[in-house]
C-alpha cells in the first residue's frame, strides 16, 4: 500500500522476513570503531549453529588481533550458510539501503544455494552446481512460491558424465542428482527451479564433535620461566600467552642440592606439562637453574596446581581495551555553513562511493 493505492509486489510477499545480519568481514571496521564485545544470536537456535558461528567469528578476530587479517573464506560463509540463513545482509552498518535488507521471496532458512534444475530425467534431475554436494545431503526445490508444498530430501545419488560419484561433487560440475526413491515427485519439477542444500550431516557432525567431548573446546598456550639456586625457593612465572597474564609460584620447600639425578628441562616440562583437564596447554619453558638441584616432585606438582588456579581466576576478566579519543562529528559540516537561515538545501542519500563520487563532481 503506498499513499493509499495497492502496489502489486509479484514474489516479493515476505517483507517481514529479513536477511540474516553478518557483519563478519567487516570485522576490522568494527574493531577499530572501538566494539568491544559481539553478541551472537542463538536463541531457537540449534547447538550446532552457535557452534559454526560463534567459531566462525571467533577465528575472524583472532585473524585481526594476529595481524594477518584475511577475509572470510568462501568454505566457512557457506557453512554459515548451511546453519541458517535467509540471506546475508550488513543491515544499518554500511548506511541505509532498505532494499538490501529484505529478500522477501521466502519466510524461512534456505541453506546453500546448489543453481537450478536444466534438465528433468527418469530418476533425478541435471545441474550445474555451485557449491559442492555429497550422497546424504539434504536439497529442497524452489519453484518460487514456498506457500506450496515444496519437493525435497535426502540426495541418493550422484552421477557425471553417467559414472557414479562414490566421493563429493565439486563445485561447477554439471552432475545428476538422483534424491530418494520416496523423496521427491519429480513430477512437480519444473526447468528453472531452484534447489538448495538444506543440510549437511558430515558438518553437523563435525560440529557436534567440537562441544560433545570431555576435553575443553579450546585450550589456550601457557609460557613457563623457571629460576632457582640452592638454599632458595623454586621461582616459577606462568604467562597465558592469548590472555597476556603472569602470574607468580614459588614453592613452598627450599631448592636442594641433588644427589642423584638434578632437575632439568625434561623435567620441568613433564611436571609442568601435565595440564590434562584443564583449558591450558604447556607451549614453552625457559629454565634459568643454577647448579644441579631438586626438590620433591609433590612440590612440582603443588606449583603447577597453584598456577592453574591462578591463571583460570585471570581468564573471565575482561581485556583492557585502548579508548580512541573520537570527534563523532569532527568530520562533518556545520549545519549554519550551508547558507544563511531559512534558504533551501538539498541532501543527497548516497548509497556507494560511486554515488558519493559523482555527487562531488562539478555541475
Amino acid at each position: 500500500m503506498v499513499d493509499g493505492v495497492v502496489q502489486p509486489m509479484g514474489d516479493v510477499t515476505y517483507l517481514l522476513s529479513p536477511k540474516d545480519l553478518a557483519a563478519i568481514d567487516l570485522m576490522p571496521e568494527l574493531i577499530e570503531a572501538g566494539v568491544t564485545s559481539f553478541k551472537i544470536e542463538g536463541r531457537l537456535k540449534s547447538p550446532e549453529y552457535v557452534a559454526n558461528v560463534v567459531s566462525k567469528y571467533r577465528k575472524a578476530i583472532d585473524r585481526y588481533f594476529e595481524g594477518n587479517w584475511s577475509p572470510t573464506s568462501k568454505e566457512d560463509m557457506r557453512e554459515l550458510q548451511q546453519s541458517f540463513s535467509r540471506g546475508f545482509t550488513h543491515g544499518f552498518l554500511e548506511g541505509t539501503n532498505n532494499k538490501k535488507l529484505v529478500d522477501g521471496t521466502f519466510p524461512k532458512s534456505r541453506g546453500v544455494y546448489m543453481g537450478t534444475v536444466e534438465q528433468i530425467l527418469r530418476d533425478g534431475v541435471v545441474c550445474r552446481i555451485h557449491a559442492p554436494l555429497k550422497r546424504g545431503d539434504g536439497i529442497v526445490f524452489d519453484a518460487g512460491d514456498p506457500t506450496k508444498k515444496e519437493e525435497g530430501g535426502r540426495v541418493y545419488d550422484l552421477r557425471r558424465k553417467g559414472v557414479k560419484l562414490e566421493g563429493e561433487a565439486g563445485e561447477g560440475w554439471i552432475v545428476d542428482i538422483v534424491p530418494g526413491r520416496n523423496d521427491v515427485d519429480l513430477r512437480r519439477l519444473h526447468v528453472g527451479d531452484r534447489i538448495w542444500k538444506t543440510n549437511d550431516p558430515a558438518l553437523d557432525k563435525s560440529l557436534r564433535q567440537s562441544y560433545e567431548t570431555e576435553k575443553p573446546y579450546r585450550v589456550f598456550p601457557v609460557h613457563v620461566k623457571v629460576e632457582g639456586r640452592a638454599g632458595e625457593p623454586l621461582a616459577t612465572w606462568w604467562t597465558d600467552v592469548q590472555k597476556n597474564v603472569t602470574v607468580r609460584v614459588d614453592s613452598e620447600l627450599l631448592l636442594e642440592a641433588a644427589q642423584k639425578r638434578p632437575m632439568d628441562t625434561a623435567l620441568l616440562e613433564e611436571q609442568f606439562g601435565r595440564l590434562g583437564g584443564t583449558v591450558f596447554q604447556l607451549e614453552a619453558l625457559e629454565s634459568h637453574l643454577e647448579g644441579d638441584v631438586i626438590v620433591p616432585m609433590r612440590e612440582l606438582n603443588s606449583i603447577r596446581r597453584q598456577a592453574v588456579e591462578l591463571l583460570a581466576g585471570e581468564r573471565p576478566k575482561p581485556p583492557v581495551y585502548v579508548k580512541r579519543a573520537v570527534e563523532v562529528y569532527g568530520d562533518a559540516a556545520r549545519r549554519g555553513d550551508a547558507g544563511v537561515r531559512g534558504e533551501a538545501e538539498l541532501t543527497a542519500l548516497c548509497r556507494s562511493l560511486p554515488q558519493v563520487q559523482l555527487r562531488s563532481k562539478p555541475a
